[in-house]
């Protein structure tokens, strides 16, 4: 499945850590193919050997149950949250706590395990100004199945924008 992939998300997958861990330890000379060390853009190819060398590990993501959201629809397999604006989806740069994420983990142990670079479930995301609905996996059927389904736009998006005031000119 990664024949072809950047070396950086290659080694993102294979590790189970995220791109910016990924990125740093290519960076650092930590992969190396053939004796050589890899560079983040370079592709890799089926039957390549790999030696990854991790510079840093991942913070764990702490549960927070302070992290506000609402759930539009919850089964065994899958949550539809309700994202207010204002909330981080995942922990990145700069943002450890205070996330969706963080809130989901301590709804929702089970998802801790669930889908590469630490998806913890969720199946797409949206920016942090934006509110809307996200689809989170409970278990890896689940999420397998939903990544497959959005990879094949079976899963649709719809976006709603309210302006207020008068919109100039785009010239």
């Amino acid at each position: 499945d990664l024949d072809g992939t950047r070396a950086d998300r290659a080694v993102a997958v294979l590790c189970g850590v995220s791109r910016r861990i990924a990125r740093s330890t290519i960076e650092a000379g930590g992969v190396m193919r053939d004796g050589r060390a890899l560079a983040g853009s370079e592709r890799v190819a089926e039957g390549e050997v790999l030696d990854v060398d991790l510079v840093a590990k991942e913070e764990p993501t702490v549960p927070d149950a302070s992290v506000s959201f609402g759930v539009a629809f919850e089964d065994d397999d899958v949550i539809v949250v309700d994202k207010p604006a204002g909330v981080v989806v995942h922990p990145g740069a700069g943002r450890a706590y205070g996330t969706l994420a963080n809130g989901l983990l301590a709804q929702y142990p089970e998802i801790a395990v669930l889908g590469p670079e630490h998806r913890w479930g969720l199946v797409h995301r949206i920016d942090r100004d934006t509110s809307g609905l996200l689809i989170v996996a409970r278990n890896e059927r689940a999420f397998d199945q939903l990544q497959a389904a959005l990879k094949e736009r079976e899963i649709k998006r719809v976006y709603l924008a309210l302006v207020a005031g008068r919109l100039g000119s785009a010239t």
